[in-house]
């Protein structure tokens, strides 16, 4: 079994490995332990990111409390496990910094079982966070039989491609029945070329960048095909477009996930630290998308509408939102819009939090593949 002190014998005899890098620095650099690195970004990125993500789910799970599904405890469980990898990521963002300025002696058993479990804990908020975002399609529209089909495609695609990373992940990342961590790392070390969880960590990358766009294109026909004005249209697709910076996150993950296969020294430390940021963002855009619909009508509800907005807005000279949208809270409900309310509204979660009226959603229906027909076409 090699040891840290073997490793750092070779190229410092005596020396103590915590006074040796882990790799060479390149020509004009020396070695400086004492370096901040990436430990700023990554602080910075997976606190405000982890930070909103957890206040719009909580907002989606407080406004659902009476009327939880099971997207509600996906989001639960990608939100714990976000929590959980700020918290992993806190505490080891030191080793986030170029290979040259690691001491050798932070690469040892502590090393590869905290890198198992951040990984494991990015699968299940992926896997969770964009199951609960393509459920979200199944909530806000009345869907036709294709797009139904759609979103279960996706659905699959997320399972199998999460489902089989962890499989994979669990076998390649970890030491086998009957052997340690330490020669489980002295294996690692005795490879000469990358191993195979390397390889499917860049198939997994590209899947997901393919699953991010699918999730991104698929409500974007519905929106377009809606019945509303362009200002209209752009307000409900707005949530939606938020997807678009997960998609980039993922492609940039990409190309630092390629170097591991294509650079025979790349910067293992530094270019993982980069993917761990795209990551962070893929993960919390997904679970922000999601969560964004119940959290703008916890706002409305418990915010704008409370008394203390409303003294605060009365005082100032301002209308409530009452007066604002010129509607009579207390008017009846007639004719299709009386059997509209007793049955799942085709956009109801979208209308109560993005502005659209009700007349537009239903009459837009038409004009979708949503399965419903125009009310106005039945003389209602």
């Amino acid at each position: 079994m090699t040891s840290l002190q073997d490793i750092a014998d070779m190229f410092y005899p005596g020396a103590d490995p915590c006074s040796v890098p882990f790799g060479m620095p390149p020509p004009g650099e020396t070695s400086d332990f004492n370096t901040q690195g990436l430990r700023p970004v990554v602080l910075s990125i997976i606190i405000i990111f982890t930070v909103l993500a957890t206040v719009l789910s909580l907002g989606r799970l407080y406004i659902n409390l009476r009327a939880l599904k099971f997207s509600d405890g996906l989001v639960l469980l990608a939100m714990l496990s976000n929590i959980t990898l700020m918290i992993f990521l806190i505490v080891y963002v030191r080793y986030f910094r170029h290979q040259w300025d690691t001491p050798l002696c932070w690469h040892n058993t502590d090393y590869a079982r905290v890198t198992l479990g951040w990984q494991m804990l990015t699968i299940t908020s992926m896997l969770t966070a964009k199951s609960a975002t393509l459920l979200l399609f199944r909530q806000v529209f009345v869907i036709s039989r294709r797009t139904s089909i759609a979103i279960w495609v996706g659905l699959a695609m997320a399972v199998l491609l999460y489902g089989s990373s962890i499989v994979v992940l669990a076998y390649y990342g970890a030491p086998h029945p009957g052997t340690t961590w330490e020669e489980y790392i002295d294996d690692m070390r005795a490879l000469t070329e990358p191993p195979f969880s390397v390889y499917w960590a860049v198939g997994q990358g590209s899947a997901g960048t393919f699953l991010d766009l699918y999730i991104f294109i698929l409500p974007l026909p519905i929106i377009y095909k809606l019945n509303m004005s362009r200002k209209r249209k752009f307000q409900v697709s707005a949530l939606f477009l938020v997807a678009l910076l997960g998609v980039i996150a993922s492609i940039i993950s990409i190309v630092y996930r390629v170097q591991f296969l294509i650079q025979a020294n790349v910067d293992l430390m530094y270019n993982t630290g980069i993917t761990m940021l795209c990551t962070i963002v893929e993960m919390d855009v997904a679970l922000i998308v999601c969560s964004t619909p119940a959290f703008t009508k916890f706002v409305r509800i418990y915010i704008l509408d409370s008394q203390f907005v409303r003294a605060i807005r009365s005082s100032l000279g301002g209308p409530s939102s009452t007066e604002k949208s010129g509607e009579d809270p207390n008017r009846p409900r007639t004719g299709w819009l009386s059997r509209l309310s007793r049955r799942r509204d085709p956009l109801g979660t979208l209308h109560n939090d993005t502005g659209v009226s009700e007349t537009e959603l239903v009459r837009s229906r038409s004009d979708t593949d949503l399965e419903s027909q125009n009310p106005a076409s039945r003389g209602e």
